[in-house]
């Protein structure tokens, strides 16, 4: 088993709707349970200022944060739930080192592909259209980027905010008790949208399994396995011959049957091979309906 995961997690900025920021962190925390390493790191950009430890019971913060914001308080929660440390504010840096200290090396060069020389336009309405036509098509394509389906209710932004407000406040039973609920109404609008999106898939004709495979779980890599003498292994090849042999195992009759002979001409039954089950699974299409058993 790997000794340490890195999870390098980017999160969305304050321009982007609540619900977004929330589903970012839920499946941060789903994709953080997953991973069953030992040690595991998670690094990136939050968009997060955390201060200093406020309460006693603040554990996962250090001393030596500087000042709060409301991805702060997000962040503070995520580490809380998922009972991690906040290594950042764990030790005091120097002033240098911080990332407000102003870096008086850094030159800011501005490139441009045309010339600084004064120029006179004969015609500056056209110029001017051109610009407009410029805008107007920039903000199409950012409205049609931006314009997705609201997948949290407005009941659970509510209670969003209610945990804002009681966070704020200091009242960290509240808030508890809020943030609890929140995951819940959370689960319940992911649910709820999934099957109205399922429905849309089908009464506009697309596929159904393509569109259940978006909102498929992903599963991370299996990274390790037990064997059965108890100790674990993390190569590929020996966990394939574990599972090889353990379905093999499972599969496999252990009864003795004798052949069964025909009376005409003692012709016998040939047992099927393997081969031939392989060349007859290569012979099934791919992309088709599932059964039942949803394979």
């Amino acid at each position: 088993m790997p000794a340490l995961t890195f999870f390098v997690a980017y999160a969305p900025t304050s321009n982007y709707d609540e619900d977004e920021i929330e589903a970012f962190h839920m499946d941060l925390e789903k994709f953080y349970r997953e991973d069953h390493t030992f040690y595991k790191v998670i690094v990136g950009d939050f968009n997060a200022k955390i201060g200093p430890r406020r309460t006693p019971e603040e554990l996962h913060i250090g001393t030596h944060g500087l000042q709060w914001n409301g991805q702060g308080e997000r962040l503070s929660e995520f580490i809380m739930t998922t009972r991690t440390i906040h290594g950042n504010s764990q030790f005091q840096k120097p002033t240098s080192l911080r990332w407000s200290h102003p870096v008086e090396s850094t030159i800011m060069k501005l490139t441009t592909s045309s010339s600084n020389e004064d120029t006179v336009v004969d015609n500056i309405d056209e110029e001017y259209e051109r610009l407009i036509q410029h805008l107007r098509d920039s903000a199409k394509k950012v409205e049609g980027s931006r314009t997705t389906k609201r997948r949290l209710s407005h009941e659970t932004l509510e209670l969003i905010r209610q945990r804002g407000a009681a966070r704020a406040a200091g009242n960290y039973q509240l808030t508890s008790e809020l943030a609890r609920r929140c995951g819940e109404a959370i689960k319940e609008d992911l649910k709820e949208r999934r099957a109205a999106v399922l429905a849309e898939a089908a009464e506009a004709g697309r596929s159904i399994r393509n569109t259940r495979r978006d909102f498929a779980n992903r599963k991370t890599k299996m990274t390790a396995l037990r064997r059965p003498d108890g100790t674990i292994t993390s190569s590929r090849r020996v966990m394939e011959k574990v599972i090889y042999d353990f379905y093999s195992d499972l599969f496999d009759s252990h009864v003795h049957l004798p052949p069964c002979h025909l009376r005409e001409d003692e012709y016998v039954i040939p047992s099927v091979l393997p081969s031939e089950v392989r060349h007859a699974i290569k012979l099934v299409r791919n992309r088709t309906a599932p059964g039942p058993d949803r394979i």
